[in-house]
C-alpha cells in the first residue's frame, strides 16, 4: 500500500518509535502522514557518492570531493569524474529559485550578532532538546561517539555555525558550503554503515539519520534559536526573523534535505518540530548520558577557551539555563540536577534588553554587533580547537557502541580527558 494514501487508522507505514499517531493526527492532520515516509528515507544522492568510494582505492573519493569543490561550478571540467559525484555537485551548485542571497547573508549575519547568546542557545536548548528522542539519538550511540567526543561535537559545530553564517558562506567554494557537503556526506557514509552493520534496526527506528531526523535538526538550528535568543532578551525585526529561516531553509537544502519538507516560516517550523517531538519515545538513559555530556563539554570549554580554573559552577549555570529554556519536565527527563541557576534567566534578559536599546541608538549598532558576535564565536573556536582542524572527514568505520549498557567506554580523546575531574571538567593543575 502506498503509505501516502494509507487509511487514517492505519499505522504500518510508522517505525515502531513513533508515539501517539492516532492523537496527533488529531492535532496536525495531515502532516502526520505526509511526514511519515521521511523516516524511512535517506538522501539518495549522497548516498549514491558513499557507495561509489567505497569501492574505490582508500583516499581516492576524499581526493575527487577535495577537487570538486574546490573547482566548485567548474567541477564538469574534472575528467573521469563519477557519475554519482557529478549528479551531487550539480544539485549543490544549482541555486533554487526561491533562494535570495541577500537574505541568506542576513539570515547568518542576524545569528553571528547574537555572540556568546548564540552558543548558548545552542548548549542549553537546541542540543539538548534534541537529545530528548531516543531514537534521533541512535546513530550517536552505535558509531561509538557519544560520550568520548562530545566536546570534540561542540567545537565542530562551532565551527560549522561559524562558516556558514560568515558573509557569503553558502555560496559555491566559500568553506561554509564545502562544509556543509562535507557534513552531508558524513551523514550519508555513517548510515552506509550502519546499515550494512546487522546491528540497526529499520523497522523500529527508521533509516538512520533519516530526512524527519534531519528536518528535526533543522528546526532546532533555526526556529528554537530564535526562541532561545528571544528569551535572553535578543530582539529581531520581522525582516531578520524571516531572513534567519530563509537561510536555515537553504542550508537544510544544501545539506539534503528534501525541499519539500523545508519549513519557510517560523509557524510552519514550528509546528513541524512540535509534531517529530510529540511522536518521539521518552528519553532514555543514553538521553541522559548525552545531556550530561555536553554540560560536562561546555564546562571543559570554559577552561579551555575562558582559561577558568574552576568549572563546577559552569556546569551548574548551564543545567539551570537549560531547564529555563528546555521547561522543567524535559529536564526531569533528562536527570537534570536542582540549581539557583534556573531562575536567573529573567535578569540575564534585563541585561541583554539594555544593551539592545544601545545597539538600535548607536549609529551602525546592527553592523557593530554583528562584527563583535563573529569574533567572539571566532576566539571561541581558536581557543577551543587549541590549533586541530575540525575534522568533517568520512569515517571508515563505526566504534564500539557506547552509551547504556555498552559496558566499559573506550579511552578518552587524549591524555587531557584522562585527567577530568567528577564532573569531567579539566582542572588548570592538569593543563
Amino acid at each position: 500500500m502506498d503509505p501516502m494514501s494509507a487509511p487514517a487508522t492505519n499505522t504500518d507505514h510508522f517505525p515502531a518509535r513513533c508515539a501517539r499517531i492516532v492523537e496527533n493526527r488529531e492535532r496536525y492532520g495531515d502532516l502526520v502522514d505526509l511526514l511519515a515516509p521521511y523516516y524511512f528515507k535517506g538522501d539518495p544522492l549522497a548516498d549514491a557518492v558513499v557507495d561509489t568510494f567505497a569501492a574505490m582505492p582508500p583516499g581516492k573519493g576524499s581526493k575527487l570531493l577535495n577537487e570538486a569543490l574546490a573547482r566548485g561550478a567548474d567541477f564538469t571540467e574534472i575528467p573521469n569524474l563519477p557519475e554519482s559525484l557529478r549528479a551531487l555537485m550539480e544539485q549543490v551548485t544549482h541555486k533554487p529559485l526561491w533562494v535570495d542571497l541577500d537574505k541568506v547573508n542576513l539570515g547568518g549575519a542576524t545569528y553571528m550578532r547574537a555572540g556568546f547568546l548564540g552558543s548558548m542557545a545552542l548548549l542549553c536548548y537546541s542540543l539538548p532538546y534534541g537529545y530528548l528522542s531516543p531514537a534521533a539519538n541512535k546513530p550517536l550511540v552505535f558509531s561509538g561517539r557519544l560520550v568520548q567526543r562530545a566536546y570534540r561535537r561542540l567545537m565542530e559545530t562551532s565551527r560549522f555555525v561559524l562558516e556558514v553564517c560568515k558573509p557569503g558562506g553558502l555560496e559555491v567554494r566559500a568553506p561554509g558550503f564545502m562544509i556543509c557537503v562535507r557534513v552531508r556526506l558524513m551523514h550519508a557514509q555513517v548510515r552506509r554503515l550502519l546499515l550494512k552493520s546487522g546491528r540497526w534496526e529499520t523497522r523500529a527506528w527508521g533509516i538512520p539519520i533519516n530526512q524527519s531526523d534531519l528536518l528535526g535538526t533543522n528546526t532546532l538550528f533555526s526556529v528554537i534559536v530564535l526562541r532561545a535568543l528571544r528569551k535572553s532578551g535578543l530582539r529581531f525585526s520581522e525582516e531578520e526573523s524571516e531572513a534567519v529561516m530563509h537561510f536555515w531553509k537553504y542550508n537544510g537544502y544544501l545539506s539534503g534535505l528534501d525541499p519539500e519538507i523545508l519549513a519557510s516560516t517560523e509557524s510552519e517550523g514550528w509546528r513541524i518540530l512540535n509534531l517529530i517531538m510529540d511522536s518521539r519515545e521518552p528519553a532514555d538513559e543514553d538521553s541522559r548520558i548525552l545531556a550530561r555530556s555536553l554540560m560536562d563539554a561546555g564546562g571543559e570549554a570554559a577552561h579551555l577557551v575562558m582559561g577558568f580554573e574552576e568549572t563546577r559552577w559552569v556546569s551548574r549555570a548551564l543545567y539551570g539555563f537549560s531547564q529555563a529554556f528546555i521547561g522543567a519536565d524535559n529536564a526531569r527527563e533528562l536527570d537534570y540536577p536542582k540549581t539557583i541557576w534556573s531562575r536567573l534567566l529573567p535578569f540575564l534578559k534585563i541585561i541583554v534588553a539594555c544593551s539592545e536599546v544601545l545597539r538600535r541608538i548607536v549609529p551602525g549598532g546592527n553592523k557593530i554587533a554583528r562584527r563583535v558576535g563573529e569574533r567572539m564565536w571566532q576566539f571561541a573556536i581558536n581557543n577551543g580547537l587549541q590549533g586541530r582542524p575540525a575534522q568533517f572527514g568520512l569515517p571508515e568505520k563505526l566504534g564500539p557502541k557506547t552509551g547504556a549498557g555498552a559496558g566499559k567506554p573506550e579511552a578518552p580523546d587524549d591524555e587531557k580527558q584522562k585527567k577530568r575531574g567528577s564532573l569531567g571538567f579539566l582542572k588548570r593543575k592538569d593543563s
